[in-house]
Order: C-alpha cells, then structure tokens, then sequence
C-alpha cells in the first residue's frame, strides 16, 4: 500500500499497520509518525531532484569528442595552373574547410625546378608524402598533405626552388581521417602511353581512402572503380573507398607520359570523449 504525498507515491510509516493507516489521515498520526513520513517523503523528492539535475547537466555539457568526423571521404577539391614562368601557384578552397579535416595537395611542375614547400593561410603543416616522380617528357610531380588542420578559409601555396616553365596545383580537403597518423600506404611510379598504376601498396586499416594523383604529358583517365574528383588541364584526381585491409594501386590509363601518386588514407577509429565542462553551476552536489 502507498499513499500520495505532494504527488509522491510513499510507503506508509514505519510502525504503522496498512489497517490502520487506511483508517486514518496522515495528519491523524502521531507526531513522531508525522515526522517519520515528511522525512521519507523529503529524502525522495530530494533523490528525484538530484535524478534531474543530473539528466540536465548530462545533456547541458558541452562535450569534446576526438576521432571520427560525422562522415568519411571528399569535401571539395580545388585546382589552377600558370603557365607562365613562376616560383609559387597558390589555390583558395571555395568553402571554409572544416577543423580536424585533412588537405592533400598535389602539383606537378616544368624542369628546372624542386619543390621547397607548401604552406596555407591558415598556418597547417604540410608534410611530403612519398618522392618527386618524372614523367617521360619530363613533367615532375609531388604530393603534400596536412592533418587535423585548424579550419575556416584557406589558401594554399606551393612553393619551389626556382622558377619552372609551368605549375598544376591540386587540392582536397578529406573529413574522417586518422588526425595523428592518417598516411596508411603509399606508392608511386611513371611510364608510357597505356595502362597506367601507382604500383601496389599494403594497407593495414579497412576502409582506408585510395587518393590517386596522375600528372600526365597530354591527358590521364580514372581507372575503374575510382571517383574523379578533378580532371583540370587533363590531369587526374581520382580516389575510392577501400575494404578489407590488403595491396591496393590507383590506376587509370593515359594517352602519353605519365606519373601516378597514391596515397592510402587511414580512416578515424570511432569517436571518444575527451572532455565534459560547464561554465557554471556545481556538478559536485550532485555527485555526492
């Protein structure tokens, strides 16, 4: 038996028999069973007070979370070129880029020329992935990327050595990547008109994004199954989603000379929280 105090269901007092506490009003007790059922009936309302502060700091807190991005894969890319005698081509992303985001930025470029750097508005770092490749007539290309970046606008420049005859520069922006070691795999490799491939590489992570970059003397073609993200002044960026963990190329097939950059990007693991703080209130009440 329970009976309805300030609409909390509480058991009777101790002591009293459900006979004789259905035959009398709670203010029919004696004192010290009044004071025994105002007490139970404080210390509950006092339990589901704490029960909902603690539901509202739950959902109120503001909460960090470390690993995945809410989806795995392309952004956006952007590319340009000159044509005229340069040291430095640089390229802005049409959208703010996306903190924790991953830039790939390929560039192939005339002889005379190695490339020194890229850099970004932002202040990321950029890191060369693999070695320079030289086509048969002779164009070199590069691929460069910066993890966990910081987001919002972004410009990115490539930089060389010295002047070359021509600059092709090429960017994506990938979400979802590891933002410590996102470099899985890489390959590269050059040749004549036909079949074209980065040569095999060994991944270790499922799922991994497969980034193709091919600098062609006259023009490249995505190879099957691949996603072309940018085909600018007959290059080629191309890439596909990976399964199981094992040898993966990008290929494509080119028309005349030609290098091919892959990269195996390694997807996030599942996201963690790392932090949970409020600007107010005393958490350690409730906790108690």
């Amino acid at each position: 038996m329970f009976i309805r105090t300030d609409s909390v269901l509480i058991p009777p007092p101790l002591g009293i028999e459900p006979t004789a506490f259905n035959s009398r009003r709670l203010d029919e007790c004696s004192h010290q069973n009044r004071q025994s059922a105002h007490k139970y009936a404080s210390a509950l309302r006092l339990s589901r007070w704490r029960s909902a502060f603690l539901i509202t700091i739950f959902f109120s807190l503001p909460i960090t979370f470390f690993g995945a991005s809410s989806s795995t894969g392309i952004v956006q890319a952007a590319a340009s070129s000159t044509s005229a005698s340069a040291k430095s081509l640089s390229v802005a992303f049409s959208a703010n880029t996306a903190a924790g985001d991953l830039i790939l930025v390929g560039f192939d470029f005339s002889p005379g020329a190695t490339p020194s750097s890229v850099t970004d508005s932002q202040g990321n770092a950029f890191t060369q992935v693999g070695t320079q490749l030289t086509s048969p007539g002779g164009s070199r290309s590069v691929v460069y990327y910066a993890k966990n970046i910081k987001g919002g606008a972004d410009t990115v420049t490539a930089n060389l050595s010295a002047n070359a005859g021509g600059i092709e520069l090429y960017l994506t922006e990938y979400s979802g990547m590891d933002q410590t070691n996102p470099i899985d795999a890489q390959a590269g490799s050059s040749g004549s008109a036909g079949t074209v491939s980065s040569g095999n590489a060994t991944t270790t992570h499922a799922g991994d994004v497969i980034y193709g970059f091919c600098a062609a003397d006259w023009a490249c073609t995505a190879g099957s199954g691949f996603a072309v993200r940018s085909t600018y002044a007959d290059n080629l960026i191309e890439d596909k989603t990976a399964g199981s963990p094992g040898s993966y190329a990008a290929t494509g097939s080119a028309n005349n000379g030609w290098t091919m950059q892959m990269v195996a990007l390694k997807p996030a693991s599942a996201p963690v929280i790392t932090s949970a703080t409020t600007a107010s209130g005393t958490v350690g009440i409730a906790f108690s």
